[in-house]
């Protein structure tokens, strides 16, 4: 249980600025291990590809251990994440959700004015 997470995975469809910025990223992390060295900097590993494309990949684990997060602060999930409480009780006494576990969810909503959105 202590390596469930979500994730996510984004991609451009071969457009041009997305494209350009996973390229951008991935020079970035050269520069890193250049700099760094090699062994001083982790692969890099959310730049990936889906089908023929590029894709930025994203995760977040939904727990934390007990003996790793000593100093964090327990918090519930939320209701939109765990509706039922199944991950509330896979959680048992060994590991607990906090603030570095949570996700925000936002929604672009319009106002039915043209380009009017909050």
């Amino acid at each position: 249980m202590k390596h469930l997470r979500q994730s996510l995975t984004l991609t451009g469809l071969n457009t041009a600025t997305f494209q350009s910025v996973s390229e951008n990223i991935i020079a970035i992390h050269h520069l890193f291990q250049r700099f760094l060295g090699k062994d001083c900097i982790q692969d890099l590993t959310a730049i990936g590809q889906l089908e023929d494309s590029l894709s930025i990949d994203m995760s977040n684990r939904y727990f934390t251990p007990r003996r790793d997060g000593q100093s964090a602060t327990e918090i519930p999930f939320s209701t939109d994440v765990d509706p039922h409480g199944f991950l509330t009780k896979a959680a048992g006494t060994s590991l607990f959700h906090s603030e570095d576990n949570e996700v925000y969810y936002y929604e672009r909503v319009s106002d039915g004015n043209a380009g009017d959105h909050r």
